[in-house]
């Protein structure tokens, strides 16, 4: 898997399927290669969104194209295949178009998540020239009333679909991302059949975190439990088969010999200024671009081995719930919310009460 193989460059690389995806994802697993890097090209953005989790928004120090150059570099030599532009608003560097072109000479396959503002007829031409395998765009409302609140940026929605449409007319797979928060959950038909007329794919999320220098203050937005549970039941009902997931059941002692989540193992985040995380969410820093090489990070990292040496059976008490493997539990969410990357995240045991309450309910009525 060290070996890259050998594309045209003007083409991008046809992704795998799902079954490839997971074979790669094994083989990258046992030996420990980078399959998936995402680059926060700058904290720096157009929108001022309620939720979001970066509190610093200064391009100060952030990593040069000189600088990229010689990253992106090493990535193609420990095996990373696909990379993800992100940020902040990657589109607002001067310089976007030549970090992506520098990866698309080193043929990696390249995603984008953008709000889609800055996007006008011309960008969308220059983005198309670099064959993305799909931009993913943050649709926060189903009408603009809702989403202009939400990013704090009058117009912000027409703009958005706007960006979204020009993508799609050239051929660029758009896929459109909610987070779903008390102010935009009860428009979730709305903004699901706005993507389905466009044409653009469609995923959302339910989990809210904190700012990265631990201001709690996000969590004000989260969705309620009577939220969750009333989306979960719409989702159901309009299901063509519906379908009730047995009751819970504790994980077996085998499977608790697991890793609960792909942290630091095919996977990494480089933040703007060079330092290297393990995950998008946990913000435990391995070291800096700046002072050593990928290679040495990425093999050498004492805190790296321990992140990777942890278990389910290490989680305190998340291996024992019942509802572990319906949950989404995010180790950097509960480090933000307790402190502890073993121990549950609160918000994250909402949602699952909230979808398991759900089908409980269902269960009793089908006896």
């Amino acid at each position: 898997m060290g070996e890259r193989a050998t594309r045209g460059s003007n083409a991008q690389p046809t992704p795998p399927g799902l079954s490839g995806i997971r074979v790669l994802q094994q083989k990258a697993r046992a030996h420990d290669i980078p399959l998936h890097v995402m680059l926060e090209l700058t904290d720096r953005c157009n929108a001022r969104c309620r939720h979001c989790y970066v509190s610093d928004r200064s391009a100060v120090r952030e990593l040069s194209l000189t600088e990229y150059e010689g990253i992106l570099t090493q990535l193609a030599a420990a095996g990373t295949l696909f990379l993800v532009f992100s940020g902040g608003e990657p589109l607002v560097r001067p310089d976007f178009f030549e970090i992506a072109s520098l990866a698309r000479q080193m043929e990696f396959s390249l995603t984008l998540f953008s709000n889609a503002i800055l996007i006008d007829p011309g960008t969308a031409d220059r983005l198309a020239e670099l064959c993305p395998g799909r931009v993913e765009i943050s649709l926060l409302g189903g009408r603009a009333a809702t989403h202009d609140r939400i990013t704090q940026v009058p117009g912000s929605f027409e703009k958005t679909i706007r960006g979204a449409r020009l993508l799609i007319e050239r051929g660029i797979s758009v896929q459109f991302k909610t987070t779903w928060m008390r102010e935009n959950i009860e428009e979730a038909a709305a903004i699901r059949t706005l993507a389905k007329s466009i044409g653009a794919s469609f995923r959302s999320g339910f989990l809210v975190i904190h700012k990265r220098d631990g201001d709690a203050s996000p969590a004000d937005f989260r969705a309620t439990a009577d939220q969750l549970r009333a989306m979960v039941q719409q989702n159901y009902e309009r299901c063509d088969v519906k379908t009730v997931p047995p009751e819970p059941a504790p994980l077996a002692d085998a499977q608790k010999e697991g890793n609960p989540c792909g942290m630091g193992q095919v996977s990494c985040r480089i933040d703007s200024r060079g330092n290297v995380y393990p995950c998008a969410a946990v913000d435990i820093v391995l070291g800096s671009l700046r002072q050593h090489t990928f290679a040495s990070i990425w093999n050498g990292s004492e805190e790296l081995k321990r992140l990777r040496s942890i278990r389910i059976a290490d989680l305190t008490e998340c291996s024992s719930c019942e509802l572990y493997s319906r949950c989404s539990r995010c180790a950097g969410l509960a480090r933000m919310e307790t402190g502890s990357l073993l121990g549950p995240s609160p918000q994250a045991c909402i949602v699952a009460r909230a979808f398991e309450g759900f089908f409980h309910e269902r269960r009793c009525q089908l006896q």
